[in-house]
C-alpha cells in the first residue's frame, strides 16, 4: 500500500512551499518527495510515473485522504 499526502508551509521570508511525499506504509521508505513553491498537476504526474516504474508498476491500493 502507497499513502501520498501533500503539506503546506512558509519560508523564514513568508513566502508559501508545497510538499509532495510519497511512501511505502510496509516499508515506510520514501518513494517520492517533492518540494517546490508550485507543483503542476503534470509535474506529479511525470513523478508518479518515474517513481511506480523505479520501484516495480503500480502499487494495488493508493491511499490518501481528502483533507481541507
Amino acid at each position: 500500500m502507497v499513502a501520498v499526502d501533500f503539506s503546506f508551509d512558509s519560508t523564514i521570508d513568508g513566502k508559501a512551499i508545497r510538499i509532495a511525499s510519497m511512501i511505502d506504509e510496509h516499508t515506510r521508505q520514501s518513494l517520492l518527495k517533492i518540494v517546490e513553491r508550485s507543483i503542476t498537476a503534470q509535474r506529479l504526474t511525470d513523478e508518479h510515473g518515474k517513481a511506480f516504474a523505479l520501484w516495480g508498476g503500480l502499487p494495488l491500493v493508493l491511499r490518501m485522504d481528502n483533507g481541507p
